[in-house]
């Protein structure tokens, strides 16, 4: 299955690489290292990146890329389960997948301008946002370190 964003930020030819990158792993995801964001945009994703790995144990540089391609079974395993990161679901699929056991796999692809601009993600809103979104980590930490007898117990009172 095939994601990619919809802002021209990417080069279609990338996905052979993504493709190519199949082989022996169950997600690709693209990794914009030449990224042609506003500043306030490459350090926010560097710091998610770094808290992302700290938390997670992953090593991931561009998780919440949308520029991807997964094998059905990844999806299949984790649609229903992907539900409490509000602004990256992209990143919350590789968190997951990453600690189901699946195979995830960064490929170094073009990245552009973006064509428009995006008002979801404004100097004004990024305070809060990111407030929100390291909270919504720190849950998703606490529930895939959690025993599932813990979990059970805990939606059952």
């Amino acid at each position: 299955i095939f994601i990619s964003d919809s802002d021209a930020q990417h080069d279609p030819k990338d996905f052979f690489k993504l493709y190519k990158g199949m082989g022996e792993n169950d997600l690709v995801i693209g990794w914009k290292q030449k990224r042609h964001d506003p500043l306030f945009r490459v350090v926010i994703s560097y710091l998610n990146s770094l808290f992302t790995n700290y938390l997670f144990g992953t090593k991931f540089h561009d998780a919440n890329c949308g520029f991807r391609i997964y094998k059905k079974k990844v999806v299949d395993s984790l649609v229903n389960k992907v539900n409490i990161l509000p602004f990256s679901g992209n990143l919350e699929f590789a968190i997951r997948a990453f600690r189901m056991g699946f195979r995830v796999k960064e490929v170094i692809i073009t990245h552009y301008p973006r064509t428009n601009r995006s008002g979801f993600f404004t100097p004004k809103k990024i305070p809060r946002m990111a407030l929100l979104h390291f909270k919504a980590l720190l849950r998703l930490r606490k529930e895939l370190t959690c025993p599932i007898s813990t979990q059970i117990s805990t939606v059952i009172l």
